[in-house]
C-alpha cells in the first residue's frame, strides 16, 4: 500500500490517472488513520501532508490568469486538506495559516481549520480575520470561528457584530448565539438598529437560538430573560412565537 507520503505526491504529480487514484486512496487511509485513535500514526501522516501542503504555490500567469498548473495545484491543496481536517494538530496550523494568505488556497485552508479542535486553529482564524478582505471570505471565517471557543474567539465575534458590512454583522451574531452567555443579548440585538426586516428577522432568530443555548447550559433565568425580551419586541412572527412558547406565553 502506498504510505501517505506517496499519495499526497500523486496529487500534485499532473497525471490524471494517479491524481484520480490518489484522491480515492487518501480518503480512505485518512479516515481510517484519523478514527484508529494511534495519534503516533495520525500526527505522522499529518506531518507528511503538511509538507506537501506547505509546497503548493499555484502561480498565475502574468496577467494574474489561472493556468492548468495553479488549478490543479488548487485541486491539490483542497483534497490535502480534507485528509489533514482528519488529522492535524497543532503542529500543523502554521502550514494552514500561511496558507490563509494566499488567495487561492485560503477557503479551503479556512474550512479545514474550522474543523481541527486545537486552539491553535481558533488562534489562526482569528489572526486571519484581522486582515481579511472580500465579504464572503469574511463571513466564512465568522462561520468558522462560530465553531470555536476562547475569549480571543468571542471578542473577534463582538467586532465582527459592529461591522459596516450586513452579511458580516449578520454571521457574528449568529455564531454568538452559539455561546451560553446572557449577556450577549445586547451585542446581538444591537445591531437590528436601522437594519431592513430581513435582517431584523434573522437577528431576531439568533436570540432565540441564544436563549435555546443558554437553556442547554443551564442557564434557565438568562434564557427566560432572553425569550420575554423577543417574546415582547416588534418582531417577526416565527420567532416572536417560538420566545413566547419557550416561557409558556
Amino acid at each position: 500500500m502506498a504510505t501517505v507520503t506517496e499519495l499526497a505526491g500523486d496529487l500534485c504529480s499532473g497525471d490524471q490517472v494517479k491524481t484520480y487514484q490518489a484522491q480515492q486512496a487518501l480518503a480512505r487511509l485518512s479516515g481510517e488513520i484519523g478514527a484508529s485513535g494511534k495519534e503516533a500514526e495520525k500526527a505522522e501522516a499529518a506531518k507528511a501532508l503538511a509538507a506537501v501542503l506547505a509546497g503548493v504555490k499555484p502561480a498565475k500567469d502574468n496577467r494574474g490568469e489561472a493556468t492548468v498548473d495553479s488549478i490543479k495545484s488548487v485541486n491539490s491543496a483542497n483534497e490535502l486538506c480534507r485528509a489533514l481536517s482528519l488529522l492535524a494538530g497543532e503542529a500543523e496550523v502554521a502550514v494552514l495559516a500561511e496558507c490563509l494568505k494566499n488567495i487561492d488556497l485560503r477557503e479551503t485552508a479556512r474550512w479545514c481549520l474550522a474543523r481541527m479542535t486545537c486552539q491553535g486553529a481558533a488562534d489562526a482564524l482569528v489572526e486571519a480575520y484581522k486582515t481579511a478582505t472580500g465579504t464572503e471570505y469574511r463571513v466564512g471565517l465568522i462561520n468558522a470561528l462560530g465553531r470555536k471557543q476562547g475569549s480571543n474567539v468571542l471578542e473577534t465575534l463582538k467586532l465582527a457584530a459592529a461591522d459596516k458590512e450586513p452579511e458580516v454583522a449578520l454571521a457574528a451574531v449568529e455564531a454568538l448565539a452559539n455561546t451560553p452567555d446572557a449577556a450577549l443579548d445586547a451585542v446581538i440585538s444591537s445591531v437590528e438598529s436601522g437594519s431592513s426586516s430581513r435582517r431584523a428577522a434573522r437577528v431576531a432568530r439568533a436570540r432565540v437560538r441564544l436563549g435555546s443555548t443558554l437553556l442547554r447550559a443551564g442557564d434557565d433565568a438568562g434564557a427566560k430573560k432572553v425569550f420575554t425580551a423577543v417574546a415582547g419586541a416588534d418582531v417577526d412572527e416565527a420567532p416572536k412565537k417560538a420566545a413566547a412558547a419557550a416561557v409558556g406565553g
